[in-house]
């Protein structure tokens, strides 16, 4: 009899990857995901910081505008109450310089009234009395 086959020649066993090779493979798979998950978080954080500021400086223009409208009328109403006053006084001294002027002219002309009954009546003492005229007969 023969001699047995030899057994089937098996191929020899390819080494597969090692478990540190698979574990390596995982963690670089992992990093990857982790950083284009960051990545995609950036880019959305970036988006909405600038949505946010762009909100907050058109309410920083609108307080603006508001302000600068309340100051604009503020000042407005200053004006016209300063106007105002000012028109006020400007009476008041006009009425007060009125009242002063006619006191003043009474008083001038008691003075003048006075020194001329005091001249008149000195002038009386020094001029001698006339002797009365004769009137001719006719």
């Amino acid at each position: 009899m023969a001699p047995p086959p030899p057994p089937p020649a098996r191929p020899a066993p390819v080494a597969g990857p090692t478990i540190e090779q698979r574990l390596a493979e995982l963690e670089r798979r992992s990093t990857q995901l982790v950083e284009s998950v960051l990545d995609i978080m950036r880019g959305q954080a970036e988006e909405l910081t600038r949505n946010i500021l762009e909100e907050f400086r058109q309410q920083v223009d609108a307080l603006i505008q508001d302000g600068e409208v309340r100051l604009r009328q503020g000042l407005q109403q200053a004006y016209e109450e300063s106007a105002a006053s000012l028109i006020g006084l400007r009476t008041d001294l006009m009425e007060q310089m009125a009242s002063r002027g006619s006191q003043i002219v009474r008083t001038t002309e008691d003075t003048l009234r006075t020194r001329l009954r005091g001249q008149l009546a000195i002038e009386e003492k020094s001029i001698p009395a006339k002797p009365p005229e004769k009137v001719a007969e006719k």
